[in-house]
C-alpha cells in the first residue's frame, strides 16, 4: 500500500545498474517525481516545434545567439546538478532539452 501522496507505481531501484529515481527509501515512485517528470516533459517539449520551424526554413534570424549560448550553458549545468542530485526528472528533461538548444544553435549557425 502507498503512503498518502504517493503513487503505487514499482520503480527499479538498486545498485546493479538499475534506474534510481531519488527515492531510495521506497520502491513507489512519489507524487513529487512525477511532478518533476511531467515538468520536464512540457518544458522540453515546448522547444520542439521551434527546432521544426528552424529546420524546415533553414532560417533563425529571429533568435538571439546570446541566448541561445547561455541558455545551453544553464540546461547543460542543471544536467549536471541533476546527475550529481541522481535526479532523474531533472536528468532526462535537461539531456533531452540541450539536445534540441544545441541543433538550434547548429542550426544558428550554419544557416547566418
Amino acid at each position: 500500500m502507498a503512503e498518502p501522496g504517493t503513487f503505487a507505481l514499482r520503480v527499479p531501484t538498486g545498485i546493479n545498474g538499475e534506474i534510481s529515481y531519488g527515492n531510495e527509501d521506497t520502491d513507489t515512485m512519489d507524487t513529487i517525481t512525477i511532478l518533476g517528470f511531467v515538468a520536464g516533459a512540457l518544458t522540453t517539449v515546448a522547444y520542439v516545434p521551434q527546432v521544426i520551424r528552424s529546420w524546415k526554413l533553414k532560417e533563425t534570424r529571429d533568435i538571439s545567439l546570446s541566448m541561445l549560448v547561455l541558455y545551453a550553458t544553464g540546461v547543460f549545468l542543471w544536467f549536471v546538478y541533476g546527475v550529481w542530485s541522481d535526479a532523474l526528472p531533472i536528468i532526462a528533461a535537461n539531456g533531452i532539452s540541450l539536445v534540441l538548444i544545441l541543433v538550434l544553435l547548429g542550426i544558428k549557425l550554419r544557416y547566418r
